[in-house]
């Protein structure tokens, strides 16, 4: 069986958009989570400080989550291939911002939809845990419809190939990096030429201010896993 490898990248929504979500606590509701020790003089003068720090926290997490966050980067490839190709997703806010978002979502789940047409497995890691949730619900947000056949009731398609799963047997979790480089393989991209530090996190903002460095990062996850699959037996 062929294959169609794809791994995404996602960022948070625009900061706009985060405010409408986030609840910042009051003071006296910050004032009760305090320590039963503390004077009320203590937690007042601590309450900016703790908003400010939640608030953080929020977007630092944003990206993980399909309501607060959106995809920025999809790559996929199948073996015929000479490196992964990569999808566009991400917008620059305003009224466009649903509208690229969208239109990348559309053009992945047409490569879906014709591997799945070629009885092709899709492929990747962690995308039962991570990807396909978060593109599906990202999609179901947009008004997108989902191509039929990934999910068998409660489950995903046969089809569907999770490396992280087949790696664990469905008990054990383990990062990509680990076990790229655990078969030997050169592991993900850390880092660029200049030095500049490469990480999931801060994709969204990579993809901005280098984009030949973000693609890189992406292609090399992508391809990571087809060098997986064929480790561990090939799909």
């Amino acid at each position: 069986m062929t294959a169609l490898y794809f791994d995404i990248e996602t960022g948070p929504l625009p900061e706009e958009q985060l405010r409408k979500s986030f609840r910042e606590l009051t003071l006296e509701e910050y004032i009760e989570s305090c320590p039963s020790n503390w004077k009320r003089e203590t937690a007042v003068a601590k309450y900016p400080e703790a908003n400010a720090k939640a608030w953080q926290d929020y977007v630092g997490k944003a990206a993980l989550h399909p309501l607060t966050g959106r995809v920025v980067a999809i790559g996929l490839m199948t073996p015929q291939q000479d490196k992964p190709d990569i999808i566009d997703c991400d917008f620059w806010g305003g009224n466009e911002m649903d509208g690229h978002e969208r239109d990348g979502l559309i053009d992945f789940w047409q490569e879906v939809e014709d591997a799945l047409e070629n009885h092709m497995a899709l492929v990747g890691f962690n995308i039962c845990g991570f990807d396909l949730p978060f593109l599906i619900r990202r999609s179901w947000l947009l008004g997108l419809c989902v191509p039929m056949g990934l999910r068998k009731g409660r489950y995903w398609s046969d089809a569907v190939i999770d490396l992280m799963d087949r790696w664990g047997f469905g008990r054990d979790m383990v990062k990509l990096d680990a076990l790229a480089k655990a078969f030997g393989l050169a592991g993900k991209v850390s880092q660029g030429e200049d030095g500049t530090a490469v990480s999931g996190a801060d994709f969204h903002r990579l993809w901005r201010e280098n984009r030949p460095l973000a693609e890189k990062y992406l292609r090399q996850d992508v391809q990571l896993c087809y060098q997986l699959g064929e480790a561990m037996g090939g799909v």
